[in-house]
């Protein structure tokens, strides 16, 4: 038993690699920077105004259509009140 927790704190005690530490160093980092987000909000303004140059008629279609994709494709979609349909 002895023996088992000794070697659970060798585990413990492990350092890292120098190449181990590198990959950690190069790992891709997911989060959106400034000029991203700047983008993805002028995208969805533009996306916005053409949701609301549609009629009512066209906006209902869209809505349909979006909720058909959503079955399809097996994914959840939010609707933003006055906003455009969000794929998530």
């Amino acid at each position: 038993m002895a023996a088992a927790a000794s070697n659970l704190v060798k585990k413990d005690e492990r350092r890292l690699s120098h190449l181990e530490v590198e990959a950690l160093l190069n790992v891709a980092d997911d989060t959106l920077g400034p000029s991203a987000i700047a983008e993805d909000r002028a995208s969805l303004a533009v996306v916005e105004r053409a949701l609301a140059e549609l009629s009512e008629r066209q906006r209902t279609i869209f809505e349909e259509a979006s909720r058909q994709l959503q079955q399809l494709l097996g994914m959840k979609v939010s609707e933003l009140p006055g906003k455009v349909v969000v794929f998530s």
